[in-house]
């Protein structure tokens, strides 16, 4: 079996390379332990936004028959790149080891934060399939994406990350703070399956999983597993609105308000007049289209969580 590492660098406020170290030394340990003493253990350190599904393609190339079990260390935009290089790849499986900004699609995987826990648990357990989500034919998710209010926050995001200082939820609550005084409302037009909705929202969410922004429960119904996305659809809101509703929704409380619809479908598209911020994993693009669809049972995944 091969066991590759990807790591990225300036995941965890830039310390990549330091989690790279540890990891190299829990690896020797459980080899010492004799756990997976004829495994080769290899590692890699992506450079920029796509290495990754770079890295995982060649040794899928070069390993057609052999079992690879990745262990991304980094977020979720890392795992998403991981995941774009695995889709339906029958001997290829992968670890989440949480080191990015938010970690929200870890937090339906790992019960552990801690490196050594979830590789000594990921021998263990066995992979499971899971869903994932085509963005347009070209591009994989695998937790949300969302457009409006929310990728807004997670797009001034950037204006806080060099605050190294700061947790990525405190950074999340500043964006949101940020945003809300430059708040807007979006134009759209939003199939689900043969539903149609138009006007204006405050913000759209698609998942197969609960999380985003650093632990809000957007999406609490979310499977996934059962081949379906849900969908969170808030219409228009006045400043006075939002900040009624925001602190229901970052404790996952938002079911069930006059402005929040939560609906769910296999193909979701949305069409706006103007470019809007689209957060696919946490990654921004500006798009005024896109559509996602479900792939039912594409990835593996081996979670850490107690049984």
């Amino acid at each position: 079996m091969l066991r590759l590492v990807i790591v990225n660098p300036v995941c965890g406020n830039a310390k990549g390379e330091r989690y790279l170290k540890g990891i190299k030394k829990v690896f020797e340990n459980i080899k010492k332990d004799g756990l997976i003493p004829n495994d080769e253990v290899v590692y890699e350190l992506t450079k920029g936004v796509g290495d990754a599904t770079v890295i995982v393609g060649e040794y899928i190339k070069k390993y057609p028959k052999e079992e690879i079990v990745v262990y991304v260390v980094g977020g979720d935009g890392t795992l998403g790149e991981v995941a774009t290089a695995c889709i339906n790849v029958p001997n290829i499986s992968i670890v989440a080891i949480p080191k990015g900004t938010g970690n929200d699609f870890s937090r339906m995987l790992n019960e552990y934060t801690s490196m050594r826990k979830i590789i000594r648990r990921s021998l263990e357990n066995a992979p499971e399939m899971v869903d994932s989500i085509l963005v347009n034919k070209d591009r994989i998710c695998i937790n949300v994406l969302n457009t409006g209010l929310d990728a807004a926050i997670a797009d001034n995001m950037n204006l806080f990350r060099k605050w190294t200082f700061l947790s990525g939820s405190m950074k999340y609550k500043l964006a949101i703070v940020y945003t809300l005084f430059r708040a807007k409302q979006y134009r759209l037009k939003v199939r689900v399956d043969d539903k149609i909705f138009k006007g204006k929202f405050t913000l759209v969410a698609i998942g197969n999983s609960k999380y985003y922004g650093g632990g809000i429960k957007i999406l609490p119904n979310a499977d996934m597993s059962n081949g379906i996305l849900e969908v969170c659809l808030i219409d228009a809101t006045t400043m006075l609105q939002k900040l009624n509703f925001l602190p229901k929704l970052m404790k996952g409380k938002h079911k069930g308000l006059p402005v929040v619809h939560m609906l769910e479908g296999k193909e979701i598209s949305i069409v706006s007049y103007k470019k809007v911020p689209l957060s696919i994993d946490g990654e921004i693009i500006h798009t005024n289209r896109f559509k996602a669809k479900i792939l039912e049972k594409s990835i593996k995944i081996i979670k850490t969580l107690d049984k």
